[in-house]
């Protein structure tokens, strides 16, 4: 089984409420053809594991998985529930502390999700962090009384860096099971005048399982997924994406249509309409509801199937965009613009600047 199937397999698994995926998946996995190492490497690089094992227990079919198996997607289910609720408590703690020194968070991305109801079950979306933005004017104060209740942070925050990062260095507490990123932005900077943080908190509601822990709304909650996965993440650029951050707008599509979400916040409309219509080939959905594909969609898509069928396409044009963009650019900005410079030399004497550097081409060599 090839990687292209492997990834058909793992997406039409997320969605079993159709029945056509329901039949396709049945069958499949009651044939003798399937490489199962192979698929639980890319289910895991793809980050949805316990997801596949909650569809497939709702709809009856752990039974077809080898025995062994069975017991592997349970384990880490249970292992990633167990983890998340101890997250949701550690928000507890902090919103508890924040609302009695008045600053005004929500909690967003993954976090929010799980809070939200988004995902039913509290151990169907793995967690790297805790994510929460603040106010710009309270972003430096939220930090200092988070470290006053003994959160720290292992890298220095350098203000004349705020401009290219979103947030604070990540914030650690001993004991507490996630470490911290506090936004003062969503998204990176030259994104954030049409996604804003005072749009974002304007618009924050509580969330339907902690009344005392405030999200998104469902409509930002849109918004923020495709311009995080396609612009911040350059997923569009490099049409690469994972299913994760798909199957995150497969289940916000439950609240609200995203098509027309995406055309009435009124910017990356290619961007927009090529993430809904790869959402809509793996899930066998109709999230882009207008069911027209422009060229450019067209593109994107066709450029997706050839990452999936060669990964040497895919190592290619990545390689060719971090060179021109680290190597060429980068010392060619610096020359003309002081702040590029600044961050630029910075970057160059961190060691810390390096190794990120370096594992930022490890998420372009999974499945």
């Amino acid at each position: 089984m090839q990687l292209p199937q492997i990834y058909i397999l793992l997406s039409n698994s997320l969605n079993l409420s159709l029945p056509k995926n329901l039949q396709n998946i049945s069958d499949q996995l009651g044939s003798s053809n399937i490489s199962w190492n192979r698929m639980i490497s890319a289910g895991s690089n793809h980050l949805i594991l316990q997801n596949i094992y909650l569809e497939y227990k709702t709809y009856n079919l752990l039974e077809l998985l080898p025995e062994e198996l069975q017991k592997h997607l349970k384990y880490i289910y249970e292992l990633n529930s167990e983890r998340n609720i101890k997250i949701s408590k550690q928000a507890e703690g902090i919103s508890g502390l924040l609302n009695k020194n008045g600053i005004a968070h929500l909690y967003t991305k993954g976090m929010g999700h799980i809070i939200d109801g988004i995902y039913a079950n509290p151990g169907g979306r793995i967690l790297g962090d805790l994510d929460m933005i603040v106010y710009d004017k309270d972003w430096i104060a939220t930090a200092e009384i988070l470290k006053k209740d003994g959160y720290f942070n292992r890298l220095d925050y350098d203000p004349q860096k705020k401009k290219s990062i979103k947030h604070y260095p990540r914030l650690i507490k001993e004991g507490e099971p996630a470490e911290l990123e506090l936004h003062w932005i969503a998204v990176k900077d030259q994104y954030s005048k049409y996604f804003s943080t005072n749009r974002i908190m304007e618009g924050g509601r509580p969330s339907h399982n902690y009344k005392d822990l405030w999200v998104m709304s469902d409509e930002d909650k849109i918004i923020h997924n495709f311009l995080h996965s396609q612009l911040d993440d350059r997923g569009h650029r490099h049409a690469h994406i994972f299913l994760r951050n798909l199957y995150d707008m497969l289940l916000l599509s439950k609240r609200e249509d995203p098509y027309t979400t995406i055309k009435k916040f009124g910017h990356f409309q290619n961007e927009g309409k090529a993430y809904l219509a790869l959402a809509d080939k793996v899930f066998n959905s109709n999230l882009l509801s207008s069911g027209k594909k422009s060229f450019a969609t067209n593109y994107f898509l066709a450029k997706h199937e050839l990452n999936l069928r060669s990964k040497t396409f895919l190592i290619f044009h990545l390689f060719i965009y971090k060179i021109y963009r680290h190597y060429i650019f980068q010392p060619f900005a610096a020359v003309f613009n002081k702040q590029v410079r600044k961050s630029f030399i910075s970057n160059i004497k961190s060691k810390e600047a390096w190794k990120k550097h370096f594992r930022s081409y490890r998420k372009f060599f999974v499945a």
